[in-house]
């Protein structure tokens, strides 16, 4: 909940170093992350001080990840308030849908099935002809031991795809992890019951997973924990 609360709320990250609004898969990663850490021993059941945010950066998408004193820093700043103010007109919606619920579905309904471009088309013809790789997903994560001056550690892991962030890399990722834990069972390894995907199959036979398939992984680190 706190860390729900404050990745809502806090627009700049200084870990980051850019401008940014919480991402809109935020509220169902968060809790998962946590139960990640709990599991592999550093979460916030083990005292370890343990909090994540989940931010969405354009800033970063148009000029990488380092955007210190950039004025890409202050063009994310200006998009994030325009994202803020977009999500105040939101409520406007809720009489329509009370009132006029038939003609709100059927606009939400026209919206949903509305192709531009072809885009959709496009999408689904890649993916069913042998799932060829379309569009890009790229997430960055940013790690710190909380420490100040030469004692902090920083680490980043960079997590990029050539599939669409919605249905392509959505389906690769499931069923990469499906076969994961398959072979798992077939190496003869116990299960521990219902856990996420890093906890179950581990860090490490997890990244396997992913490089096998064509995502590409690069971890840095400053230093030593």
């Amino acid at each position: 909940t706190r860390d729900m609360i404050w990745n809502s709320i806090l627009p700049y990250s200084s870990l980051a170093e850019s401008w940014s609004f919480a991402h809109f898969m935020a509220a169902s990663n968060i809790p998962i992350v946590h139960t990640t850490a709990d599991s592999l021993g550093y979460g916030v059941s083990a005292g370890k001080g343990f909090t994540y945010r989940e931010r969405f950066t354009f800033s970063s998408l148009i000029g990488g990840n380092n955007m210190k004193g950039s004025f890409l820093v202050w063009v994310g700043f200006m998009i994030l308030i325009l994202g803020v103010g977009g999500g105040l007109i939101l409520p406007l919606a809720i009489p329509s849908i009370l009132f006029f619920p038939d003609t709100t579905s059927r606009l939400i309904q026209r919206w949903n099935a509305y192709d531009l471009g072809n885009a959709k088309r496009i999408t689904f013809r890649h993916l069913c002809n042998g799932y060829l790789p379309f569009g890009f997903t790229k997430c960055v994560a940013l790690a710190s031991n909380g420490c100040s001056g030469r004692n902090n550690v920083m680490a980043s892991v960079s997590f990029e795809g050539d599939y669409d962030a919605g249905l392509g890399f959505t389906a690769l990722s499931a069923t990469t992890v499906a076969a994961a834990l398959l072979k798992r069972i077939a190496d003869g390894k116990e299960g521990k019951g219902f856990d996420t995907a890093v906890a179950a199959i581990g860090p490490g036979a997890l990244r396997d997973a992913y490089e096998m398939v064509g995502i590409r992984i690069d971890c840095k680190m400053n230093g030593k924990l």
